[in-house]
């Protein structure tokens, strides 16, 4: 898999960055009266593993680790298709634990307090844009439609890109930008308001099945509330044995559910 960070808003600034960690994959489901977007995304599903094996990639597993504020962070993600997500984020060394999720239909957090908000507006689609990137849904849109398209390509320190926006249903947006040379997604980019949110990969791996995976992320923000944060992947697994009920809203504990 390939590492998107991006946050879904609702969640206390201390751990923003550490709950930034998904995933990315190829989008092939080009639209078939646009052929430069179509050879764009055949060349990028095809840098990252191609279609077929990422369509055979039905649940996920990765962690991810980080440091924020002296802090190491640990983020886990587990998804299965269609489009079901869930993340669990542990601060290590405190009691400190967070956790967002989709179950195909609803969209929750919990927060360190053990409250559970069912998530609505740009914070619930803010998470329906991860779960439908953590399960390929640019590639297999009978997973979660998605649309894809091709913007103007940009030049970023001497180095050209194309430009590649991805909107799932009921999602938010962000930009893909892709080396023009491999196809490689080196950056995701995100807009929240005034700020922009602009994840860098650094180094690339393979994940189980010998799909590419961003294995050192750089996140950022331009309003600097949060410093870079570096993610950095421990492990991956594909084609787990999930229990359905992980991706459904949790039981609250120490405090009542409430929404947002």
């Amino acid at each position: 898999m390939l590492t998107k960070l991006r946050s879904p808003g609702a969640l206390p600034a201390l751990l923003f960055a550490a709950l930034l960690v998904a995933s990315v994959h190829g989008a092939a489901g080009a639209q078939p009266d646009d052929p430069a977007l179509a050879a764009v995304m055949q060349k990028y599903a095809d840098a990252i593993g191609g279609e077929k094996l990422l369509s055979s990639i039905t649940s996920v597993q990765s962690v991810y680790s980080s440091t924020l504020f002296g802090r190491a962070v640990t983020v886990t993600t587990i998804a299965k298709a269609p489009a079901s997500f869930v993340q669990r984020v542990q601060v290590e060394g405190t009691p400190l634990v967070m956790m967002i999720g989709f179950d195909g239909k609803t969209a929750w957090t919990k927060a360190i307090s053990g409250a559970v908000q069912t998530l609505s507006g740009s914070k619930r689609a803010d998470v329906i844009d991860e779960a439908a990137g953590m399960n390929n849904s640019e590639i297999i849109p009978q997973r979660w439609p998605t649309q894809v398209k091709l913007k103007a390509d940009e030049t970023v320190d001497g180095k050209l890109y194309h430009v590649v926006e991805i909107s799932p249903q009921g999602g938010s947006a962000h930009d893909l930008l892709l080396d023009s040379q491999t196809y490689l997604p080196v950056m995701s980019r995100q807009y929240e308001g005034d700020v922009k949110l602009l994840d860098v990969v650094k180094n690339f791996a393979k994940g189980p099945l010998g799909e590419t995976t961003g294995a050192v992320i750089v996140s950022t923000r331009s309003d600097g509330s949060v410093p870079a944060v570096t993610s950095t992947l421990l492990s991956t697994r594909d084609n787990i044995q999930v229990n359905d009920a992980i991706f459904a809203p949790p039981i609250p504990t120490n405090a009542p559910t409430t929404n947002t």
